[in-house]
């Protein structure tokens, strides 16, 4: 239903848990779980990214886990929680965004870590592609003209997995990728690393299966750009 604010309810814990696994566990492609609770879903039209972010996290500090962090300029949630006292992560592989990346973040760079690579669902060295607008550099050849841009370059980058980075625990990941959110997610068995307490993605609900059959997550927000993730064991 559009419009509604309302935080994950215990309704929709009861929708996931007793109609959601049958279909979670399904191999029919045909079958999208995200229908089976799409109404227990608080859809925004607004840009309100920032907002969930403090509510759910008010009066609290962690860590955090930024994948394709961009300049971290303008409306970036990730700069809210370091200007609240977090310790954050941040990856970009686009060397003209990382220079302008590690201006942003300087008041806090005490609690900043920064890596100047691709996060992707293989290690190595891969050709990247700069696009006019750093927005839309990505490891996808077509991405930029997609999206009405255009290639200026193409760089070999270093590539992370996400898996590597998850050796340590994290409160709350965020994926931006410029078209790769799925498959970097995919690539993790979210059994197997340190639950987080909130994800999100623009992978949206493209990613409900691995999160929730894998995770134990559940998704409680989608905004015009993101979908948001909590694990069961948070949710407020």
């Amino acid at each position: 239903m559009v419009g509604r604010e309302e935080t994950a309810t215990s309704l929709q814990i009861m929708i996931t848990a007793q109609h959601f696994n049958k279909v979670l566990n399904s191999n029919d492609p045909a079958v999208d779980p995200y229908d089976l609770i799409s109404d227990a879903v608080n859809e925004h039209v607004t840009e309100c990214d920032s907002e969930i972010l403090s509510k759910h996290f008010a009066g609290r500090t962690g860590s955090f886990l930024c994948v394709g962090a961009g300049t971290a300029y303008g409306k970036d949630q990730t700069i809210q929680l370091l200007e609240n006292g977090w310790t954050g992560v941040y990856c970009e592989p686009d060397p003209r965004a990382f220079m302008k990346l590690t201006d942003t973040v300087k008041p806090h760079k005490d609690r900043v870590t920064l890596i100047n690579a691709a996060v992707s669902p293989r290690t190595g060295l891969a050709p990247f592609n700069l696009a006019t607008h750093t927005m839309h550099s990505s490891l996808i050849d077509s991405w930029a003209e997609r999206h009405g841009d255009s290639n200026i370059d193409r760089i070999q980058v270093n590539c992370v997995t996400l898996k590597q980075l998850l050796t340590q625990k994290f409160d709350y990941i965020q994926t931006d990728t410029e078209g790769l959110d799925v498959a970097i997610i995919s690539s993790v068995d979210w059994a197997k690393v340190p639950s987080c307490e909130m994800i999100c993605t623009e992978a949206g609900a493209a990613v409900l299966k691995q999160l929730c059959q894998q995770g134990d997550y559940i998704i409680t927000d989608i905004t015009p750009t993101n979908a948001f993730y909590q694990h069961r064991s948070k949710i407020i």
